[in-house]
C-alpha cells in the first residue's frame, strides 16, 4: 500500500506547493505594485492584498498540516539514511507564520495611515519583507519536494546521500530547532 501512495504523495505535494506559490507569488506582485497616491484606491488595493495573504495562510496551514499526516512516516524511515535532523522538514513554518502575520500587521498599519512619509516607510518595509519570505518559502519547499522525489524513487546510496547534502548546503549540518 505504502509503495502505491508513493507516487501520489509526490502529486499531492506538488499540486500543494503550486497553490501556495500562486498565492504567494500574487501576493507579492501586488505588493510592487502598489503607489502611494490617491488614498481610496490605495485602501481597496491593501484589501485585496490582504485577501490573498488570508487565502496564503489557509493553503500554507492545509498543506503542511496534510504533508505531515501523509508523509511523516515516510520521512522517518528515510531521514535517517540521510543524516539530516527531520526538524528541516518542518519548512520554517513558524517563522513564515510569523512573517505572515507581520505583513498583515504593517497592511492594516498601512490602510490607516494618513501621512505620505509614515506610509511610504510602511510600504518599503513590507516590500522587503515580502521579498525575503517568498524566498524562504521558495528554497524550503524546492529542497523537500528534490528530496522526497529522490528517496521515493529508491532507496538511497552513498552517492545520493551526498548529491543530497551538497543540495541542502549549509542546513545539511543541522538546521534551526
Amino acid at each position: 500500500m505504502l509503495r502505491a501512495a508513493k507516487k501520489g504523495n509526490v502529486q499531492f505535494l506538488d499540486a500543494g506547493y503550486d497553490a501556495i506559490f500562486s498565492s504567494a507569488n500574487r501576493f507579492r506582485s501586488m505588493l510592487t505594485k502598489l503607489r502611494l497616491g490617491e488614498a481610496a484606491a490605495f485602501r481597496k488595493r491593501i484589501r485585496e492584498a490582504r485577501k490573498i495573504l488570508t487565502r496564503f495562510k489557509r493553503e500554507w496551514h492545509w498543506y503542511a498540516g496534510s504533508k505531515e499526516k501523509i508523509i511523516h512516516h515516510f520521512l522517518k524511515i528515510h531521514v535517517p539514511k540521510l543524516g539530516l535532523p527531520i526538524r528541516f522538514f518542518n519548512l520554517e513554518h513558524h517563522d513564515l507564520e510569523r512573517q505572515t502575520d507581520q505583513m498583515d500587521g504593517l497592511l492594516k498599519r498601512l490602510s490607516r495611515d494618513t501621512s505620505n512619509a509614515a506610509r511610504a516607510a510602511c510600504l518599503s518595509q513590507v516590500q522587503d519583507m515580502a521579498t525575503y519570505w517568498f524566498c524562504v518559502l521558495n528554497y524550503h519547499m524546492r529542497v523537500e519536494q528534490n528530496i522526497l522525489g529522490i528517496a521515493i524513487k529508491k532507496d538511497l546510496k552513498v552517492s545520493e546521500r551526498n548529491r543530497l547534502k551538497k543540495l541542502m548546503g549549509t542546513h545539511a549540518s543541522g538546521g534551526r530547532d
